[in-house]
């Protein structure tokens, strides 16, 4: 990741491109916090607790607007947080 000052501006390929941009989105999931700690910035995990659950294959037929792997559902949610 490159930066202007406290900001993120682009990113640094593995080829030695740069690419510059105004605004930059890090998407690691859980690991985003690690990946910008190596260039000093501090994000806390201020993810909840959840639970993920995926189905056995099944011939269901639906479409999806990103289907799982498999004819799988990929299942979550946190209304269980409070009682962990």
């Amino acid at each position: 990741m490159l930066r202007d000052g406290q900001y993120a501006s682009g990113v640094r390929l593995a080829s030695g491109d740069s690419l510059r941009t105004d605004a930059v989105l890090v998407a690691c999931g859980p690991a985003t916090p690690d990946v910008v700690a190596t260039l000093g910035i501090a994000i806390p995990n201020g993810s909840p607790v959840s639970m993920l659950v995926l189905t056995a294959p099944d011939a269901h037929g639906l479409k999806a607007v990103r289907p799982n792997p498999g004819n799988t559902f990929a299942l979550d949610h946190d209304w269980y947080e409070e009682d962990i």
